[in-house]
């Protein structure tokens, strides 16, 4: 009767072990998803901003509220980048962790072009009032070519499916 009494208190503290060890994996996990959920809507306030900046353009001024805004949307992506870094590391799953970190560095990667190109450039061009045509975008800004909008000729092909794929 002892060793079945003993048996049934160990299953008992492994069992609530693990759910300590799930828990804290949930709470991180919950934590994760509102910096991303963050960095979504700052990104989102990023665009605004500009987007308002390109229609008032004709005045010829970037409003302050809008450079601050644009500002601070950076700033938070970087933080949240920066902690979802810090937060891998309490992390059991070594790949994932990985695989992770290689995201964040490539995401943390955009950030100082975008930052250059959305901020700096497009203010400079509102200012200056830049030519109304379109330009090609090896001449606009610095925003790394992969994400900037062009028009794409009949015999360019979609940076972004894969070769195999048929039409």
């Amino acid at each position: 009767a002892a060793l079945a009494l003993i048996c049934l208190q160990s299953i008992t503290w492994w069992g609530l072990h693990q759910i300590n060890i799930r828990t804290s994996l949930a709470e991180i996990d919950e934590h994760n998803l509102a910096l991303i959920s963050n960095s979504k809507v700052a990104g989102l306030e990023i665009i605004l901003a500009a987007m308002d900046t390109i229609v008032d353009k004709d005045d010829r001024k970037v409003q302050p509220a809008r450079v601050k805004s644009m500002a601070e949307g950076f700033k938070n992506l970087q933080t949240n980048l920066k902690t979802l870094g810090e937060n891998l590391d309490s992390l059991p799953d070594k790949t994932y962790v990985a695989a992770s970190r290689k995201k964040i560095k490539t995401i943390t990667g955009f950030i100082a072009p975008l930052h250059k190109g959305v901020v700096d450039d497009l203010t400079r061009l509102v200012e200056t009032g830049a030519d109304k045509r379109p330009s090609t975008p090896s001449t606009t800004s610095s925003i790394p070519r992969a994400i900037q909008w062009s028009r794409p000729s009949k015999t360019s092909k979609c940076p972004f499916k894969s070769s195999s794929t048929k039409r």
